[in-house]
């Protein structure tokens, strides 16, 4: 869901056994409930009736809004040219084409 979030697509969560997972098996990162940037559902009807009502305004929903903002700030696209700008920037001589 990180990754998938900066796409700005909707998201379904299938959590039929959240509370299992969480609260036995193996734990959350985060509170999916108040956290998720999409529906939590728990039943196959939930999934079908949110499939059959089509893709919620993504871009009015401040739930995926504020989840964007606390864990994708950096994710504009364009991190892996800041990452090699950077990494020339220290050793130029890796820069293609470069004496030596």
């Amino acid at each position: 869901m990180f990754d998938f979030a900066t796409t700005g697509k909707p998201m379904l969560f299938f959590a039929y056994d959240l509370e299992r997972y969480r609260d036995e098996v193996h734990g959350c990162y985060l509170d999916l409930e108040a956290e998720a940037p999409g529906p939590v559902l728990r039943t196959s009807d939930e999934v079908v009736d949110a499939l059959r009502a089509g893709a919620h305004d993504v871009d009015a929903d401040d739930a995926y809004a504020a989840f964007v903002k606390v864990y994708c700030p950096y994710d504009d696209g364009f991190a892996s040219a800041r990452a090699v700008e950077r990494i020339l920037r220290i050793a130029p001589e890796l820069r293609l084409g470069a004496p030596g």
